[in-house]
């Protein structure tokens, strides 16, 4: 597999894992699970796992290493610590597109997931009666 098939392959993983994340978090919410639970806690360090796999990939790729100061960041708030790997990587306009690609298209999965929990939880689980929340 080469370099940049193994970055679409992460970043594929990492839309998935975003979405079902977001889809059993409302079928534990459901179930009447605390707000915060260990799937919670899964979800997000596997997106902290994934995209700190994705900028080492990226910076494989590039011929480069991500620095410690993005890969720290990433672990303590993921879009800033891949701010800091993409603009000290790239130029500005490149590093904007990408970042606003990247976590774009993760806000599209987690709101897509969103979306889909509520039809789930209003037309399957409740009957047609509107679940809040």
């Amino acid at each position: 597999m080469s370099r940049s098939h193994s970055k679409v392959l992460i970043y594929v993983i990492l839309v998935l894992i975003a979405f079902a994340g977001t889809l059993v978090d409302w079928l534990l919410w459901l179930s009447g699970e605390p707000v915060i639970n260990t799937a919670v806690l899964a979800h997000a360090a596997a997106i902290v796992i994934g995209t700190l796999l994705w900028q080492f990939a990226d910076g494989k790729d590039r011929g480069t290493r991500a620095s410690v100061l993005s890969s720290v960041m990433t672990v303590v708030f993921a879009p800033l610590g891949s701010a800091i790997h993409l603009y000290q990587s790239r130029d500005w306009k490149a590093a904007t597109a990408i970042l606003a690609a990247f976590w774009g298209g993760l806000v599209v999965a987690v709101l897509t997931a969103n979306f889909a929990g509520n039809w789930i939880a209003t037309n399957i689980i409740f009957g047609g009666v509107p679940a809040s929340g």
